[in-house]
């Protein structure tokens, strides 16, 4: 459950942002938003939260999706994501003290300047999105120790800004890749997490794999992959799928693995199209994306627009005692 929301209001290239006098990010200047009180929707907890921290009463208020927060792989948070924009002859003078901190309008070239420390970790790398794209995303935030990691933007649909339990959509994700909701059979959940290595020799083992796979070494490989998904019955593990590859030119999925006791179900499917959904929302024009497919799955793949292309042969070799054979 998102219990939090955000929002940044633009005036031509400056915005108003709050140096909070509380935690979290006391000291550090942000959007303004708070918490979301019983019975309230996102948009009307929004509003609420507008007038009280700054009294503008916004024309329109764009919902621009989410930001969630990720520890040891599992989402533990997040906020609504709101832009406003006041008309250009508006006067609001600042910097205005408040009971919530310091209110003040910054110039988005400062907020977006590399040796700026002075905002929340994560704003730089999402404002830009938030103020200007049309579409709605999903910020993604990778935390450790309290410092920023990793930070992607996927897109997502508008409607999400509605779904009261953000938390128990039918995929288990907060997402609808593509546009597409993934719906899994009573009992299962998908879950955006890479698989332990005890977890990873457990569903390897289940499919045959053992006597192919280097164990030895996959930690390290679990470890860089770009994306993953575990598939869940309850709390047993049931499956997995992840890509690897450069993140920009070349995307590969690997591993697209169902326990035998709970194949025929259509769960194969439901894992491709989240590992798909995740290609569509990040790979560039002209990136390649390639597999393997087992002997008489080709159909199968070709349904997510995999095919063999003329001219070109596909080839792979395995590494032994030092060549490759």
């Amino acid at each position: 459950m998102i219990k939090y929301n955000i929002c940044f209001i633009r005036q031509g290239d400056r915005v108003l942002l709050l140096n909070r006098n509380k935690p979290s990010w006391m000291g550090a200047w942000n959007g303004v938003g708070g918490k979301l009180e019983p019975g309230e929707t996102p948009r009307d907890s929004m509003l609420r939260e507008l007038k009280e921290e700054t009294g503008v009463v916004p024309e329109r208020l764009y919902f621009k999706g989410v930001v969630t927060w990720v520890t040891d792989g599992v989402k533990t948070g997040g906020m609504y994501v709101y832009a406003a924009e006041l008309p250009a002859d508006a006067e609001y003078p600042a910097p205005l003290p408040t009971d919530e901190g310091i209110l003040d309008w910054k110039e988005l070239s400062w907020i977006l300047h590399p040796e700026n420390r002075g905002v929340a970790y994560n704003i730089p790398k999402s404002i830009e999105t938030i103020l200007f794209d049309e579409h709605c995303y999903e910020h993604i935030c990778t935390y450790k120790n309290g410092e920023l990691l990793k930070h992607e933007s996927v897109r997502i649909e508008p409607d999400i800004e509605n779904m009261t339990d953000l938390s128990c959509s039918k995929s288990g994700s907060w997402h609808t890749y593509g546009g597409e909701n993934i719906v899994l059979p009573e009992g299962y959940t998908l879950v955006e997490k890479m698989p332990t290595l005890e977890e990873y020799i457990h569903l390897c083992t289940a499919v045959g794999w053992e006597e192919v796979m280097n164990f030895a070494a996959a930690e390290q490989s679990l470890r860089q992959s770009l994306y993953g998904v575990t598939l869940l019955h309850g709390n047993e593990l049931a499956g997995m799928g992840r890509i690897v590859g450069d993140g920009a030119i070349y995307f590969y999925i690997q591993d697209i693995i169902v326990v035998p006791e709970h194949q025929n179900k259509g769960l194969g499917r439901a894992i491709l199209e989240s590992i798909t959904g995740y290609i569509r929302g990040h790979a560039p024009d002209k990136a390649f994306v390639g597999l393997f497919a087992s002997h008489g799955k080709e159909d199968f793949y070709r349904k997510f627009g995999f095919n063999r292309h003329e001219g070109m042969t596909g080839m792979f070799g395995v590494v032994h005692v030092g060549k490759i054979w």
